[in-house]
């Protein structure tokens, strides 16, 4: 039988937990403050998240369908992620991760993995190479000895569900477990630590995401593509080519109106807007959000797009004539 949720409960789920946070009558609450409450429940040995850490996390419905904007106000029950949302190469000088969040955002692309979001990107091999490096850290975090790892540990675990059909196919050939053992005979006779299981493992999630923090607004015949590195581009299925394009740094403010739905208008600092786009409520905060986000990482942390939407610790600040780096 499943157990009672209050009406007014919240919950958080968070990638390095089996248990969610758990949050009662927080109505009026927004979903920034939220955010940083919950980020300083997160830690690693001593390490926590810090201020710059968190303007990179933000809270997603549980579907994934969309994102809180900062200023959005918590009401009655939610189910509710803590993600790493903005994402760049690991080159620019804007992605430097503390501890605690790398911790954290090894985890999420664990769990991307093997809840299947990302597995049909991957090579066979890729795939049994991500699992046996899976099996190892937890050994290693687990003092078990490296050369006994298959009686103690069950590798369907740490396969992406559902299993890819070419996949299963091995399975079904008893080949699976055979390559597995293989991996991992080999990993044993190696000195890798915890740590560098965790790095190569980031790195192999993210060498096969091209477009790493790219998020994709879906809005009939049209397309809006944003990504850190790549900035904003908006296709039309009609035309089959690119209309509208601009990077981060060339938006100046984003402006919307309501006409049923919200139209959405980005203003850019040189030439003419890019066209209008009609959406949604939910989608638009989220368009609106990740710009803005994105801005204050890339460009001026003490500046917000959209008046609508903008931070309101930022607001605060702003008002309190506030500046200067962020820790």
């Amino acid at each position: 039988m499943a157990s009672y949720i209050p009406h007014n409960t919240v919950r958080v789920y968070l990638y390095n937990s089996a248990e969610p946070l758990q949050f009662y009558n927080l109505n009026g609450l927004t979903a920034e403050k939220l955010c940083y409450i919950v980020a300083a429940k997160i830690k690693y040995h001593t390490c926590v998240l810090s201020n710059r850490d968190i303007t990179s996390f933000q809270l997603a419905t549980k579907d994934d369908v969309s994102w809180l904007s900062p200023s959005r106000k918590i009401e009655g029950k939610m189910d509710l992620w803590f993600r790493l949302r903005y994402q760049f190469n690991r080159d620019k000088d804007c992605t430097g991760l503390g501890i605690a969040a790398m911790e954290y955002y090894y985890h999420q692309c664990r769990a991307d993995f093997l809840q299947g979001r990302s597995w049909d990107i991957f090579e066979d091999q890729e795939v049994m190479g991500l699992t046996v490096m899976d099996m190892m850290r937890y050994a290693l975090e687990n003092d078990i000895n490296k050369n006994i790892i298959m009686k103690k540990v069950n590798y369907k675990n740490y396969l992406p569900y559902p299993l890819p059909a070419r996949l299963d196919w091995v399975f079904k050939k008893k080949t699976l477990k055979k390559r597995i053992k293989e991996g991992l005979c080999e990993f044993a006779q190696s000195s890798w630590q915890v740590a560098d299981l965790k790095r190569t493992y980031i790195a192999h999630f993210e060498k096969k995401h091209d477009n790493l923090g790219m998020e994709i607004f879906q809005n009939g015949t049209q397309k809006i593509k944003v990504s850190g590195d790549n900035g904003v581009e908006i296709t039309d299925g009609k035309l089959v080519r690119t209309f509208d394009f601009c990077d981060i740094t060339d938006v100046m403010a984003v402006h919307t109106r309501l006409n049923g739905k919200i139209d959405v208008t980005i203003n850019l600092r040189k030439g003419q807007p890019i066209r209008s786009c009609e959406m949604e409520s939910e989608q638009a905060e989220s368009l609106i959000s990740l710009l803005d986000g994105y801005y204050r990482l890339l460009v001026d942390y003490y500046h917000f797009l959209c008046d609508e939407y903008k931070s309101p610790m930022l607001g605060n600040l702003l008002e309190a004539r506030c500046h200067g780096p962020i820790s």
